[in-house]
């Protein structure tokens, strides 16, 4: 991962037309049986009057590994670069699921969608190849959608996600967020900051009223073990030990990641500790 400085529809959804940076390292990406990790979200962000947004990072990934990994850009930290965040799950437990991402259609501003079209077919030229055509023509389209056409995909939301109190220093936050992208002064900045550790504090004090509430009331009804321990392991953003896909560890002291291979581990583990044998051996 790194800011490479080069530009491809593929990691970037503002881009029409890649430039030799991105071409290179897309080209080296497909040869070396790589994945790009980005979701296509911008990763520089300019303030001011002259704000772009643009996705210069990059991060990737074997193609072996990256089915275990999730991308996000991470919290504005005073650069105009945000943070990659990767996770990669690689042992009993992994991040939390995260639905596949659909695009709003019906919040689509298919005004600035079509003007930002004719825009970049205006800046083609009839003298390039077919090929760079239509690359520059699925670049344009990719662009003008990832900037007019709204996308996204909800987690699964916490248990307190709706506490009144926090949904309004969330509400401030990204007020503070909006200020000082269009007026990025010392104030702005300092109060977005504080609405940033304000909304922190408010989601941990949430949590632990949420968690208080669910001790009193519902530990004490009666009910099955199993949904008691589901319902704690929500509390605390876990998933079961047993991961589609995840390596674990055999019976002879190996890591195995197949299905088919965990359940002959399994198998032999059980041969060798169960007392039911269906034949027993002659002369016993």
């Amino acid at each position: 991962m790194g800011d490479v400085n080069g530009h491809h529809p593929a990691w970037d959804v503002h881009c029409y037309n890649p430039d030799e940076v991105g071409r290179r390292v897309y080209d080296w990406v497909i040869e070396k049986d790589w994945q790009v990790l980005n979701t296509g979200a911008s990763t520089r962000s300019g303030y001011g009057e002259e704000a772009q947004h643009s996705t210069p990072d990059v991060a990737l990934a074997h193609s072996n590994l990256a089915r275990r990994c999730t991308w996000q850009a991470g919290t504005d930290l005073g650069s105009d670069h945000l943070p990659q965040v990767i996770t990669a799950a690689i042992s009993g437990s992994r991040p939390r699921r995260i639905r596949k991402e659909r695009w709003a259609f019906h919040k689509a501003d298919w005004a600035g969608f079509a003007a930002a079209c004719e825009v970049a077919a205006g800046a083609m030229s009839g003298e390039d190849s077919v090929e760079r055509l239509a690359t520059a023509f699925s670049g344009a389209i990719s662009g003008a959608s990832g900037k007019y056409i709204p996308r996204g995909a909800r987690a699964d939301p916490q248990p307190w996600a709706l506490d009144e109190e926090l949904v309004r220093a969330v509400a401030e936050r990204r007020a503070a967020r909006t200020a000082v992208q269009v007026d990025p002064s010392p104030e702005n900045q300092a109060l977005w900051k504080e609405k940033k550790r304000r909304a922190a504090d408010a989601e941990v004090e949430a949590g632990q009223r949420s968690f208080r509430e669910f001790a009193s009331t519902e530990l004490n009804r009666p009910a099955a073990l199993g949904r008691v321990t589901k319902l704690l392991r929500k509390m605390e953003g876990a998933v079961m030990d047993a991961c589609p896909g995840q390596a674990v560890s055999g019976d002879r002291g190996q890591l195995v990641a197949e299905d088919r291979s965990k359940a002959e581990a399994f198998v032999r583990t059980y041969a060798s500790v169960s007392r039911h044998t269906r034949h027993q051996p002659e002369g016993s």
